[in-house]
Order: structure tokens, then C-alpha cells, then sequence
């Protein structure tokens, strides 16, 4: 067997200058390793509690920017260093945008920006910057001190672990406190140590003025000063070189005091409502504090329960540590406790002495360690987030475990040492990145692959924050008509990205009427929203689409299986039961009702029964479904009832509405309010019964409810309120008149608001001759029932006539937020819905004009003029003529002409003119009649520059699209397609 070889001397030179470089580059390479998955992909998912901390945030720099300190008092929380970071970061931004403009930003500029920020996923990543990146800085913060305190190897091993352990990460990528809690801490710690292990009183300041930035970020930090103060006072009673024990004791009482003021000072300092309003701010912390100590607004899934408003008790944190730990760390752990078995001294026990006073400092992270949970335990509200605090220690800790074991495995190889720890911090760089990396960059499903990964969390611990409903926004994006869908999610402003309408998944009801469901996973752990019996009964269904991270269901997409959906918050009976709808079985046909249990009635029955204005069928007797026969005895469960339409009698064709009720003691029904019903089916000449879909049904229901005068309309606003029609009377009124408008006006859902309507006529220069505002309770509208409602305009007495308004309709809000129309498909509509002729008393009579009979050949029948008149007779350069045209149609035009009027000189080119629409756009010839006469002005100003001499006044008729003049029949024809008026003399000036 040869020997091994040994490198020569050029080459250990070679090591030695690559060791050198990497030793003095370590701070890079670590730091480069944390900003990787931290900074990238950060515009995917949105956490529950990020939009909340980022009004945080923006409330905070408004304040601080407008010189409002008493305005930072935002929350208990307190969640102020997010805050400065995220300002830090706005106002970085605001000071490029300045120099980009030139200008400082202002007021107006910083709203405007912050306004773009609030788009998500746009601007999610501008959301969290701030926050990231003082992660990022923390985790390399935590190599330099570990390094200076415990040396290059152990940093550089705890480096990687903790810049890539997969549970910190998860908060360390967004905006939240719990991230930087733990890396603050960690550092205050390692100040701790320094100060411990050098006597050095720079880092006991610096130890609590970092504890007072972590006390800033989350009021929970506020554990560091009892557990710092007792491992303080261990230190010091064990430290037998440092005096009498009241000596040690007194020693103990400085250092904490003057830690202690550290701490007290930054908290002060660096909130600024602290500066103004200090007592009702420790006040606001401490209502805070209290609230997260007690059992009240629990709200856990542990160890496959639902816990509520009680503490889920001491095995949380254990089981949530080993769940979320990496098997690294684990590792490290075991080996450095074994270590410290073996290593002990069994007779006189002076290795534990030396562990708690020698100059090593891990004492001081083991015991944190240990300690912090322990607190933590006191309080009700338990999160496996909380344990974050603890998981850079525990990288620590189990650095030394895992260099412990690496010495005990190689400590016999005569590979040169170099290249012995290039290869062991290889493998441990490999194993992490196997570990962390295929989860990115969605952390937070990683689970310890050592104790069943993705497999067993979720039957033990709540599982989910936000994540993965991104994916599922990508799939509702993918369906065809998305704009139009309607989905309901528990978490509607975390389906980021998402195109379509958005509903809350609760207990009010909405989500009966959305196209598709999701559930999300703590949501079902927990068995929230809308309720257990509604989440179990929409588990029998198959989702149509299923999103899976890491190895765990996250997601489920169900299309809502309900065909013709109720209210119930309106279709119920009190305390008894509340109805959700029914399914429509085509083929049978039958009746599938949806509705939820309420109350333990073992004899309850379901009811159905088809009807309208002239026939209404026999009460149908619903059984519950196969399956559903526990659910209609047990309070809280969704119940389908079966109600077979087979044995109906023979019903004449026509529309019919599905009517639901309860069976009472005493034989009768009573029936449930069902307004989305009214019309949901209907027989065929076949008689067949087929089952007519909402939208088809309501639109039958407005034509029927539609007098016969009417117009119909299919104007739909806000996709809420649809206008079936409308009437005007009188149809052509004159000015001076009241003009009435009926509108006739359809739910097309329930309204939380009532709208106001607006109705007004409008000339064609957009100048508003008559308006009526009403508000109407649309809150109260049954969807479905036409409610007609009238509005009186008076028209001005000087009104233009004869003239064609506009009549422009909307509705808005209290804030006037305007619902635009669209059509039912959501194609946007103008807002005129119809136009009005208003016609003078009399007509004008044609006496006195100068006649010159002719008439144009229009598509739709002839267009005749009567003549004219001109003012002046006798012009000079620089004057306006002023000639009226006197139209007389014979037919109406079936568009719109535009009148040419031209002066022309011998050689035929065109000198002056005064084209224009009729009567200037306000009556299109399209609107005219026979037996009215059009007086028609057009002004022809003369240029100054106007040569004397004699000149022709020509007019006709033209299509503006394509110029094409209209033929024209006269005697005094100028050509085929034009009128000669006058011949017209212009004298000098």
C-alpha cells in the first residue's frame, strides 16, 4: 500500500496563502451565502400579517417625515425597528426619485409613491426591502462577534448554518418582526459574551442598547432582561476570583444597571412617541402584553386539535423545535451534549464549574437556550414562530457539536489539515443547501426530514401563513373568463395577482354565490371559516385543482357545487337552520338542497315546490341524501336533501320559480326566503323541465316586469345593479317642459350600500340643462324584483330647440365613487343611455327668406331646403356673413350630414367657409321629420385680406366619414352635388 502523499513546500505555502485569503474573506462568503435566499424572489407570496405591518410602516414614515412623533404610537406590538428599516428604505427611494426629478420629492411626491408601493405583487419586494436587508446584515453582524468571541472556525461553521437555516428564513424574507427579533437578540447575546469573556464595559453598553432595538422590534424581547439579569447573577456568584460574594453580588447589580439603562435609553430614544406621549405608550405596550399572555383569542391546531382560548400547554415548543430544526443543527446538538458528557469530570465535577465560569461564553448561549423557552411557555398564545429566537444559538451550539465530531472522525487521517477542513465545511455547505434549497422560496413548509418532514406536521402543528396562494391566483388566472369569476377565500388580499373578483370565505354567507371556493390549510387544520360542517361537507367534492409545497397539501380549488345559490344570512330560520341552495341534477331531473344544521331536529323535513303567476305544484317531501343522513341529526353540519321532480304533474310551458320550505309540527311550511329562485326554471313546449341559469333567469324577470312602452336597457353597474329599461314623457317634450324618466332598475346581487342615482340631460357641448340626484335603499333590494323608480328633470324655458339631449345615467356611492356601466359580458358602456328631442313650440316659418328651392338626395329619402338668409347682403373684407338655411326634410335621413358652406371666386377656389353639423352638432339630421323646418345658422368670416370683387355662395350636404356630397336637385344646381345661393359683391374695405 503506498504512503500518502505530503505536500511539499510550495504547496503548503499555496494552503497556507488560500487559507489566509479565505480566513480575511470569510465575512464575504457569509454573507453572500445569506443575501442568496433572502433577497431573491421576493415579489411572490404575501404573508397574513404583511399588510398590516406595511400600514405600519407608511404610518410610521409619515409621521416621522411631518414631524409628528405622538403619530409613531401606531401598535403595542411595538414593531417600531421594522418600521426604521422600512422608512430607511422609503426614504432612500424618495431621495432617488429627487435627484431624478431634480427636486425633492414633497408631500405630493411621497403619497404618490407610496400609493404605487401598496400593488401587490408589483411592489411586494419595495414592501419588504428594508426588513430583508437588516436580516441579511444580522446574520453577518453574528459571524463577526462569533468570531471574535469563539474563533474563525466555530463562526464559520455557525455562519452557514444559520444563514441557511430553513426556519429562520421564512421570516427573514418578509416584512415582520420575528426575524429580526432573533437575529437582535442573538447579537445582544454575543455582546453579552464579549463583555463576559473580556471585562470590556463597550460591550455590556453595546449588549443593552441592542437589547432595547429588539425590545423595539417585538415586545417579547423584553424576556432577554430577566433571563440576561439571572445568567448575569449565575456568573457572578460562580466566579470565585472576583471577591466576597457581596462583592460578586454588587458586581452583578452595576453591570445589569448599567445594561439595564442601556436598553431603557435606545427604547426610549428611538421611538419617538416616547419623546411626547411616554405614558399612554408603555400603556398601549402593556395592554398589549397582557392581551398575548392570556388564554382569551387562542386560536391553535396542535397535535391534531383545535385548541381555543387555552394554552396548548409545555410540549408546544419542544415538538414545534424538533419539527422545524435542520437535521444539521440536530446533529450538532447531540454531538456537542455528548461532548460535554464525556468531557465532564465525574468525581469532582469541574467541568460543569468551568462551563459556567471558564472563558469559553457557551454557558451563556446554552443557557439562553434553554431559558427563553421556558418564559415563553408562561404565555397562552403560542406560536412555533416564537421559537425563532433561539434557532441562531442553537446553529451555534451545535457549530462546536459538529466540529467536535469532525475532530473525533479525522483525527487520525494525515490529510493536511487545510484540506481537511476545506472538505468538512464542504460537505456541511452541501448538506444544508440539499436541505434548504429545493424549498425556495417557500420556507415555511420545510419541515425536519428526521421526524417525517411534510408528512407529519401537518397532523401536528398549524401549518401556513400566506404562502402558496400565489400559486393558486396562477391557476384561477388560467381559466377562461377570469375577470369574471368569482372566488371566495378566507385570505382574499393573499391570492396576489389575481384578476378576478375576490369574496370573503366566512360565516356571512357570500361565498355561496362565488364560482369557486378555496380552502387553505390552517384553515382546514383549524376548522375556520365559514365553519367545520361547510368545510367537511365541500371535503366530500373532489377540488379541481390542488397546490402542494413541499410534499404538503396547501391549497384546494373547489368549483362550487351549488347551482342556483341563496343568502343565508336572509334564507334561514333562526337558531334552526340557514340555506345555501341547491344543486340542479339535469338528468334526473331533481333537487339537490344545501343547508346547515342549526339545531338537533330529528323529524325535520325539506320542502320544494315549483310555481308562478298561474300554477304552483304540490309541496315535494326532500330526504336527505345517501350520506347525509347523521349530518340532518347532528347541530352544525351541512345537510343535502334530495327532492325528486319526477312525479310533478305535467306543467304548461313557461318560467317557473323554485320555492323551498320547512315542514313545521302542525303540517305546514314555512318558506324560506329564496329571492336568486324566482326564476330558475322553466318547461319547454316538450315539456321537459330544465333547469335556466341565473343570469338567464334574471334577464326573463326584467322583461316581464318591463311595461310595454318601455325601451329595454342592458346597462349593468358595478356588476351589482342592472337598468332593464326605461321610459321618457312626454316622448318630445318642449323647453320649459318636465320631462319624466322612468327607470326600471334590477338587483342583480345583495348591496351593503345604498346607491345614489344620478340622471342628467346634457347638450352636445356637455353642458348639463337639467339633472336629478336621488339615493335609493339598494341595501334592501331582493335581487331579482324590478323596483321602477321615477325622476323629474325641468327643462330651461331658453332651452336650444329643436335639439337632441343626452340622458346620462350612473350611480355612485357616499364617497361618490362612481359604478361605470358595463354589459352583462363587463364590456364597458358609455354612460348615455338614451337621447331626447326637444322640439319648439312652433316650428319657424320661412317668410321673408329668400327662396331657393332644391332638395338633396339622402339613402332614406330627400332633404329640401327652403331658402335662406344672409347678413349683410353687401359684405367687406374682414366681416362675418351670418346664413341661415332653412331645411325642410321630406324623410328622416337614416345618418348624419354635415353642411358644407363655401364662398367661391371666379376661378372656383374656395375663399371662405362655414362647414358644420346642422345647427352646430345640436340636431343631427338623423333626428329630423317631416313637415319641421330646420333654421340652420352658419358663420363665414371674410379675411381681411380679401381681394373685392364678386364672389358665389354655394351650400349642399356631405358625409363627413368619406366627404361624398350628396347629389342635389335645383335649378340653380352647381353642378351635380352643390347649390348656388347668391352672387355675392365684396366692396373695398
Amino acid at each position: 500500500m503506498p504512503e500518502p502523499t505530503v505536500a511539499g513546500p510550495r504547496s503548503k505555502k499555496a494552503i497556507s496563502v488560500v487559507a489566509t485569503a479565505f480566513s480575511r474573506l470569510g465575512w464575504l462568503f457569509i454573507l453572500i451565502l445569506a443575501a442568496v435566499p433572502r433577497l431573491t424572489s421576493l415579489n411572490r407570496f404575501l404573508i397574513v400579517d404583511e399588510p398590516g405591518r406595511w400600514e405600519w410602516a407608511k404610518q410610521f414614515f409619515i409621521a416621522l417625515v411631518s414631524g409628528n412623533p405622538a403619530g409613531t404610537m401606531i401598535h403595542g406590538y411595538p414593531g417600531v425597528l421594522p418600521d426604521w428599516l422600512s422608512s430607511a428604505w422609503i426614504g432612500l427611494n424618495a431621495l432617488w426619485r429627487s435627484w431624478q426629478q431634480g427636486e425633492w420629492l414633497g408631500q405630493t411626491g411621497l403619497h404618490v409613491m407610496l400609493h404605487e408601493w401598496n400593488r401587490v405583487p408589483q411592489h411586494l419586494a419595495d414592501q419588504r426591502w428594508g426588513v430583508v436587508v437588516g436580516n441579511t446584515l444580522l446574520v453577518l453582524v453574528a459571524y463577526l462577534l462569533i468570531r471574535r468571541a469563539f474563533g474563525s472556525k466555530i463562526a464559520l461553521v455557525s455562519g452557514v448554518l444559520i444563514a441557511l437555516d430553513p426556519f429562520y428564513l421564512t421570516d427573514s424574507r418578509i416584512n415582520r418582526a420575528e426575524g429580526l427579533t432573533a437575529g437582535v437578540v442573538f447579537a445582544s447575546l454575543l455582546l453579552f459574551v464579549l463583555y463576559v469573556r473580556e471585562g470590556k464595559w463597550r460591550w455590556l453598553l453595546l449588549s443593552g442598547l441592542v437589547a432595547g432595538l429588539a425590545c423595539l422590534a417585538k415586545i417579547q424581547a423584553f424576556v432577554i432582561w430577566p433571563i440576561l439579569g439571572l445568567i448575569a447573577l449565575i456568573y457572578w456568584l460562580t466566579a470565585t476570583d472576583a471577591g466576597a460574594p457581596w462583592q460578586r453580588v454588587r458586581h452583578w447589580a452595576v453591570a445589569m444597571a448599567v445594561w439595564s439603562l442601556a436598553l431603557i435609553l435606545t427604547f426610549w430614544v428611538a421611538w419617538p412617541a416616547m419623546w411626547v406621549m411616554p405614558g399612554d405608550t408603555l400603556q398601549m405596550v402593556y395592554d398589549y402584553v397582557a392581551e398575548q399572555s392570556g388564554a382569551k383569542g387562542v386560536n391553535l391546531f396542535f397535535l391534531g386539535r383545535v385548541i381555543r382560548d387555552q394554552d396548548p400547554g409545555p410540549l408546544f415548543y419542544p415538538v414545534a423545535f424538533l419539527l422545524r430544526v435542520s437535521p444539521l443543527v440536530l446533529l450538532g446538538l447531540v454531538s456537542a451534549g455528548w461532548a460535554w458528557w464525556r468531557q465532564r469530570d465525574r468525581s469532582q465535577r469541574r467541568y460543569v464549574r468551568e462551563w459556567v465560569t471558564g472563558p469559553s461564553g457557551l454557558w451563556v448561549v446554552t443557557a439562553f437556550a434553554l431559558l427563553y423557552p421556558a418564559v415563553m411557555t408562561l404565555g397562552s398564545h403560542k406560536q412555533d414562530r416564537y421559537l425563532m429566537t433561539i434557532f441562531p444559538m442553537a446553529s451555534l451550539l451545535a457549530a462546536t457539536g459538529l466540529l467536535w465530531l469532525w475532530e473525533r472522525i479525522w483525527h487520525k487521517s494525515r490529510v493536511p489539515e487545510f484540506r481537511l477542513q476545506a472538505a468538512g465545511l464542504g460537505g456541511l455547505l452541501l448538506v444544508q443547501l440539499l436541505v434548504t434549497a429545493p424549498f425556495h422560496p417557500y420556507y415555511y413548509p420545510y419541515f425536519n426530514p428526521l421526524v417525517g418532514n411534510g408528512r407529519t406536521a401537518p397532523g401536528l402543528i398549524r401549518i401556513g401563513w400566506g404562502e402558496g396562494l400565489d400559486q393558486v391566483a396562477d391557476y384561477l388566472n388560467r381559466l377562461p373568463n377570469r375577470e369574471r369569476l368569482v372566488v371566495a377565500s378566507r385570505f382574499p388580499r393573499h391570492l396576489v395577482g389575481y384578476q378576478g373578483q375576490v369574496v370573503p370565505l366566512d360565516a356571512g354567507g357570500e361565498w355561496t354565490q362565488a364560482d369557486y371556493v378555496v380552502f387553505y390549510i390552517h384553515q382546514v387544520q383549524r376548522q375556520q371559516d365559514p365553519g367545520p360542517g361547510e368545510i367537511r361537507w365541500l371535503q366530500r367534492y373532489r377540488p379541481e385543482h390542488m397546490v402542494r409545497l413541499g410534499g404538503i397539501e396547501y391549497a384546494w380549488v373547489y368549483e362550487n357545487p351549488i347551482t342556483v345559490p341563496a343568502d343565508p344570512q336572509v334564507s334561514q330560520q333562526a337558531d334552526q337552520l340557514q340555506f345555501f341552495g341547491y344543486v340542479w341534477e339535469e338528468a334526473e331531473p331533481a333537487l339537490r338542497l344545501v343547508w346547515l344544521n342549526e339545531q338537533t331536529l330529528p323529524d325535520r323535513q325539506m320542502k320544494a315546490r315549483l310555481g308562478n303567476d298561474q300554477i304552483t305544484t304540490p309541496w315535494l317531501t326532500c330526504e336527505p341524501a345517501p350520506g347525509f343522513a347523521n349530518a340532518a341529526q347532528t347541530s352544525g353540519e351541512v345537510v343535502e336533501s334530495w327532492c325528486s321532480l319526477t312525479d310533478l304533474p305535467s306543467l304548461p310551458s313557461g318560467l317557473y320559480h323554485v320555492e323551498v320550505g320547512v315542514a313545521q309540527d302542525k303540517g305546514e311550511v314555512v318558506v324560506l326566503p329564496f329571492p336568486q329562485g324566482r326564476a330558475s326554471a322553466s318547461v319547454g313546449l316538450d315539456g321537459a323541465l330544465v333547469h335556466l341559469p341565473l343570469a338567464e333567469a334574471l334577464e326573463a324577470l326584467g322583461r316581464a316586469a318591463l311595461p310595454g312602452k318601455a325601451v329595454s336597457s342592458e346597462a349593468v353597474y358595478g356588476d351589482q345593479v342592472r337598468l332593464v329599461g326605461y321610459r321618457i314623457l312626454p316622448p318630445q317634450p318642449h323647453p320649459g317642459d318636465t320631462v319624466r324618466a322612468d327607470l326600471y332598475w334590477q338587483a342583480l346581487k345583495s348591496m351593503e350600500t345604498d346607491y345614489g342615482v344620478f340622471v342628467h340631460l346634457l347638450t352636445n357641448d356637455e353642458t348639463r340643462v337639467a339633472a336629478a340626484d336621488v339615493r335609493h335603499p339598494t341595501s334592501q333590494w331582493t335581487i331579482g324584483d324590478v323596483q321602477p323608480q321615477r325622476y323629474q328633470l325641468a327643462l330651461p324655458t331658453d332651452i336650444s330647440a329643436p335639439s337632441v339631449l343626452r340622458m346620462d345615467v350612473g350611480l355612485q356611492d357616499e364617497t361618490l365613487h362612481l359604478l361605470r356601466p358595463t354589459t352583462l359580458e363587463g364590456k364597458p358602456l358609455p354612460w348615455t343611455v338614451a337621447r331626447l328631442k326637444i322640439t319648439p313650440e312652433v316650428w319657424p316659418d320661412t317668410d321673408g327668406i329668400t327662396p331657393v328651392p332644391a332638395t338633396f338626395d339622402a339613402d332614406s329619402g330627400s332633404i329640401g331646403l327652403a331658402g335662406y338668409r344672409l347678413i349683410p347682403s353687401c359684405a367687406r373684407p374682414g366681416d362675418t356673413l351670418t346664413l341661415t338655411l332653412y331645411w325642410q326634410p321630406q324623410a328622416t335621413p337614416g345618418e348624419d350630414y354635415t353642411v358644407f358652406v363655401q364662398l367661391v371666386n371666379p376661378q372656383d377656389q374656395v375663399v371662405a367657409q362655414g362647414d358644420g353639423p346642422p345647427r352646430g352638432g345640436a340636431y343631427p339630421t338623423s333626428w329630423w321629420a317631416p313637415g319641421e323646418t330646420i333654421a340652420d345658422t352658419h358663420l363665414i368670416p371674410l379675411s381681411p385680406d380679401l381681394p373685392p370683387g364678386d364672389y358665389r355662395l354655394i351650400t349642399g350636404l356631405y358625409r363627413l366619414a368619406d366627404g361624398t356630397r350628396l347629389p342635389a336637385q335645383a335649378e340653380a344646381a352647381l353642378g351635380a352635388d352643390a347649390l348656388l345661393l347668391a352672387e355675392l359683391e365684396v366692396g373695398s374695405p
